[in-house]
């Protein structure tokens, strides 16, 4: 196991401990930032074209079992389409959950390629977790 902070030589093609890290956070920023503008546009759009509570009726519709949000992929991608404002704040929610699944990814791969076993079997561990966490929670 490297457990040794200090960056690969130049040219090694292996990334450093610091590296990682600059790359885990900007990838986390990226996904909370884009995720963020995406729920806050829909929100926007909802509110200016009267879908998000203006009205009894739109309240009703909003928050009645199966009058939701689009949640299927390509239903999502149709009502992104259509400038949805709902569809907008699901897919920056879908895009807030799935930030850190890929945290976890993009870090066991970069493990992967350090040959560290002991964390690609950690963080496979902790992404079979999140993975059944959303089969369970779909289920249920």
């Amino acid at each position: 196991m490297k457990t040794d902070p200090t960056p690969a030589p130049s040219g090694s093609g292996k990334p450093s401990a610091p590296r990682l890290e600059v790359v885990i956070s900007t990838l986390l920023r990226i996904g909370m930032g884009s995720s963020f503008v995406l729920i806050a546009a829909g929100t926007l759009r909802s509110f200016l074209a009267g879908d998000a509570g203006s009205t009894a009726e739109a309240t009703r519709r909003l928050v009645s079992p199966g009058t939701g949000s689009p949640v299927a992929f390509h239903h999502l991608l149709g009502a992104l389409a259509h400038g949805d404002g709902s569809a907008w704040v699901t897919a920056g929610l879908f895009l807030l959950i799935a930030t850190p699944v890929l945290r976890v990814l993009v870090s066991a791969l970069v493990f992967l390629r350090l040959r560290d076993r002991a964390y690609v079997l950690i963080c496979a561990v902790v992404l079979a977790l999140l993975i059944l966490s959303f089969i369970v929670g779909k289920a249920g």
